[in-house]
């Protein structure tokens, strides 16, 4: 039971879950802002590349970077096996016309990481669209349970390992301590102070703020 109920909610490969109808809204909301983006260069920070073939308009050319390696499936498109924060050596020279990445800055491993993460996403390009799971949602993005940033890490740590629902899930109290201090969602705040030179925008749900996105255009 517990399985079907993170399916409908977070499955992106389903159509009808929520996590897949907000990321077509989140795709059409690109599009109107980038309308010229079928003739960009984008790179990708922690993306998946399946994601990129469900889009009605792809970019020209897109480069991929995560931490797990992934099949091409178009010759438009690279993949690299990094880190976000420390970007493999054959990009580090390259400039882009986009940096998109999605739920990734809040997932990192803390202000430092960040820190590094911002300083790629400006050497890449002058043009940016950063995701990231509001801090307070009533929902925790990984483990949809409620309220869960806002509580003690032991108990953040206590629901990484026994709570069924969600994709945030450890094995001893160790790792989940870990795992909780490496994931943090952001403020409007945090979120300004790391791209001062962008717009803020929101993505509701039910009339609560569930994420925001720092947007740079010019």
């Amino acid at each position: 039971m517990m399985n079907k109920v993170t399916a409908l909610l977070t499955d992106t490969s389903n159509p009808a879950s929520f996590a897949s109808r907000t990321r077509r809204r989140r795709w059409d909301r690109l599009q109107n802002l980038f309308p010229d983006i079928a003739e960009m260069n984008v790179i990708d920070l922690g993306g998946v590349v399946t994601e990129w073939e469900l889009l009605p308009t792809r970019p020209a050319r897109l480069t991929v970077v995560n931490l797990y390696d992934q099949e091409p499936l178009r010759a438009d498109t690279r993949v690299f096996v990094g880190d976000a924060c420390a970007l493999p050596h054959q990009l580090r020279d390259e400039r882009f016309d986009l940096v998109f990445s999605n739920s990734v800055i809040d997932q990192v491993g803390g202000h430092h990481r960040r820190l590094d993460f911002v300083d790629g996403v400006r050497r890449l390009a002058d043009r940016y669209w950063i995701q990231t799971a509001y801090r307070y949602f009533p929902l925790d993005a990984a483990t949809l349970f409620p309220f869960q940033q806002q509580l003690p890490l032991r108990l953040r740590a206590e629901i990484s390992q026994h709570w069924p629902i969600g994709f945030r899930h450890a094995d001893s109290e160790h790792e989940a301590v870990l795992l909780n201090l490496s994931i943090e969602g952001l403020s409007r705040t945090a979120l300004r102070a790391y791209f001062p030179e962008a717009t803020i925008l929101t993505e509701r749900w039910a009339g609560l703020t569930k994420s925001l996105i720092a947007v740079k255009r010019d």
